[in-house]
């Protein structure tokens, strides 16, 4: 982090942010979710929002389980805020996959008509 944080102020924005990917790869699991989350963060302040879509499906692919539903499910809500609709639906099928209905924490599975009635 020191050094991603003195390219930021000193050296290259590219620099810095070959250290954050750089990073995610050489964290600990425990500690990639997080990690992913200050990398896309940085992305998204230095470059735009857009560029964070790589990471996003970086993140998808590597993070398992819960880790991967929660990032996924942030990644469709970006792309639904940029009007990508059918981007999000791709990413939410992708994601449903991995989640039992029947054991349903995150939502995924709950019938939603027009946004206003929850059944």
């Amino acid at each position: 982090m020191m050094y991603a944080e003195m390219e930021e102020k000193y050296g290259l924005i590219s620099h810095a942010v070959e250290i954050y990917d750089r990073m995610v790869e050489a964290v600990p699991y425990e500690n990639k979710e997080q990690a992913f989350y200050i990398y896309i963060s940085k992305v998204s302040n230095f470059l735009g929002i857009t560029k964070t879509r790589t990471i996003f499906e970086k993140a998808v692919d590597i993070l398992r389980d819960q880790e991967m539903i929660k990032m996924g499910q942030r990644y469709a809500r970006l792309e639904k805020k940029l009007g990508e609709v059918d981007r999000a639906r791709g990413i939410y099928t992708h994601i449903c996959q991995f989640c039992d209905p029947s054991d349903d924490k995150f939502g995924l599975w709950k019938v939603r008509f027009l946004g206003l009635i929850e059944y």
